[in-house]
């Protein structure tokens, strides 16, 4: 992994857009891709792949990889039943709401993702609820 520092946020911008359009532009292989993603909802919604291969799909085609300990694939959090020394999967209550994002789970938690929202004030940075990154096996061993 490499990382960049630079001196300014003027300094970064400047850079990423020079490597940035140093990049192939093809609107073909978006397309390909949406496709893809496509073929790969269908198969889903029609029970052809498990949850896991559609999951592995997704972060496959967002760049995830097993072979970079920074990019591992991400899966959600569905279990909310830490205690149970048997879980019932016939229990909704067993499973979270998938509706809302992990950090609007708890109403005081959002509260202060909102909060710090709101009163976000950084030039060159824009304001963001979540500023944590998904934990990955680098990271781990590393800490």
């Amino acid at each position: 992994t490499t990382r960049l520092v630079f001196v300014s946020g003027k300094v970064r911008t400047r850079a990423f857009k020079a490597l940035s359009s140093l990049l192939p532009h093809s609107s073909s292989l978006s397309h390909k891709s949406t496709d893809v993603l496509k073929k790969f909802q269908d198969l889903w919604r029609k029970r052809k792949i498990s949850n896991f291969d559609y999951l592995m799909h997704l972060n496959t085609l967002s760049g995830r990889t097993y072979n970079d300990l920074s990019q591992y694939p991400v899966f959600p959090w569905i279990i909310t039943d830490w205690t149970s020394k048997h879980l019932d999967l016939t229990n909704p209550q067993t499973f979270r709401d998938l509706s809302k994002p992990i950090g609007a789970l708890n109403p005081d938690r959002l509260a202060s993702f909102r909060e710090r929202y709101d009163t976000f004030d950084l030039p060159d940075v824009p304001p963001f609820m979540y500023g944590s990154h998904f934990s990955t096996p680098l990271e781990a061993w590393s800490a």
